[in-house]
């Protein structure tokens, strides 16, 4: 796994992350992670949470998940501000923004109900079966799904099985049989 500075979308990105010739990044930042993903590199997005990015956590959460990233860590930045060593300095995420930005990532997984009704709304119907990632698969949204007949492909819930990772003697595991 390759961790990578990458701090969502170019706006988000581009607002403190500049080269040397402050020059934006998130262009080749963005391309590397690109390819590292076509690579079949896993890639976690080492994201820095400032005063600016703190207001963006879905779209943050959204950005990663399209450009398949499966791995993410959201760092809040704090630094001393260089005038007045006894305050944060202006771009620091406070610690209610941070909180609060955690718990807007964590109620992602709430909205599957409201954007299921959106689409029969749209479609006049629901869908047959919905393709989620594991942050929408809450046993109440499980159930929910059950409940009006939606078929849910995903991850099923818990630990897998230890019989599902025993690899018999003299078997290759996943890794080596790509790389041994």
């Amino acid at each position: 796994m390759i961790g990578l500075s990458l701090d969502g979308p170019q706006h988000i990105h581009d607002s403190y992350r500049l080269d040397m010739g402050l020059q934006p990044m998130w262009e080749k930042v963005e391309g590397v992670a690109k390819m590292l993903l076509a690579e079949g590199v896993a890639v976690n997005a080492m994201c820095c949470i400032t005063d600016y990015s703190s207001n963006y956590a879905e779209e943050l959460y959204r950005y990663y998940k399209g450009l398949g990233l499966t791995w993410m860590q959201f760092i809040p930045i704090v630094e001393t501000d260089k005038d007045d060593q006894t305050k944060a300095a202006p771009f620091s995420v406070i610690d209610e923004k941070y909180g609060q930005f955690l718990i807007t990532l964590f109620d992602e997984g709430s909205h599957m109900v409201e954007y299921v009704e959106k689409y029969k709304v749209r479609f006049g119907c629901y869908p047959r079966e919905i393709l989620a990632d594991k942050i929408y698969c809450t046993r109440f949204n499980r159930a929910w799904l059950k409940e009006k007949g939606i078929k849910l492909i995903a991850k099923p819930l818990g630990r897998p099985s230890a019989v599902q990772n025993h690899i018999s003697p003299g078997e290759c595991n996943p890794i080596e049989g790509k790389f041994g």
